[in-house]
């Protein structure tokens, strides 16, 4: 599943809100939806769209961060002019 989100980055794809959150949504119902390997994508692909809200959103709402999540955060601001 984390392979669509991967892919949309990797094909520079803006993801929208009503599909992230079906991703999101489909995720929750597989028991993924804290889990560092689905909001790192999510994170990851907000941020490098330029979606800094939906990014934020995708990374408060995850319970354990890691390393990478905080990268994917302040890359992303950093990368539109806010850091």
């Amino acid at each position: 599943m984390v392979w669509i989100i991967a892919e949309c980055v990797r094909l520079g794809l803006k993801c929208d809100v009503d599909t992230s959150g079906a991703l999101i949504n489909m995720y929750g119902k597989c028991g993924y939806r804290n889990h560092v390997m689905v909001g790192n994508p999510l994170v990851h692909m907000h941020a490098k769209s330029g979606s800094l809200e939906d990014a934020w959103k995708a990374f408060s709402g995850m319970i354990f961060r890691d390393i990478v999540t905080w990268n994917n955060m302040i890359s992303g601001f950093s990368h539109h002019g806010l850091g």
